[in-house]
């Protein structure tokens, strides 16, 4: 099980109904390759699309599960479209044409990389899955 130091709440794709989240997060490593030891911040873009993560997590426009890599058989893909992308602290811009945000989790919670993905790939490949979760 991950021991995940920063923790969002996640809208829990077992549950029909939409009503329950589970925690997803990062651990502290993870943590430690975005910030440099002074404090500054050494991957900014991504640090700064947390924020988007956490918004495609509590409110997803679907959920896919079964990535087809080894061992992340029980990995989730929480898919969304933000209006907006981080691209620098403090500048925001239109989410990119085209494309969605994707979040990708492993079965312990453990957050493994989010990104703007091409909708086309994400919705269209049905090899990439092993089948939509979230909305049944």
């Amino acid at each position: 099980m991950a021991r995940l130091t920063y923790k969002m709440p996640a809208l829990d794709p077992h549950d029909p109904t939409g009503d329950s989240t589970w925690d997803v997060g990062l651990e502290q490593g993870q943590i430690e390759i975005l910030l440099r030891e002074d404090g500054k911040v050494n991957d900014k873009v991504r640090l700064y699309r947390l924020v988007l993560a956490q918004e495609v997590v509590k409110n997803p426009d679907a959920v896919f599960e079964g990535w087809q890599r080894p061992d992340q058989d029980d990995g989730l893909c929480y898919v969304g479209q933000p209006e907006i992308d981080y691209i620098r602290r403090d500048v925001e811009a239109p989410a990119p044409p085209g494309k969605v945000f994707c979040v990708y989790i492993a079965g312990s919670g453990k957050i493994v990389r989010w990104s703007w993905e091409l909708a086309d790939e994400v919705y269209g490949v049905e090899d990439r899955f092993r089948s939509k979760l979230w909305p049944a």
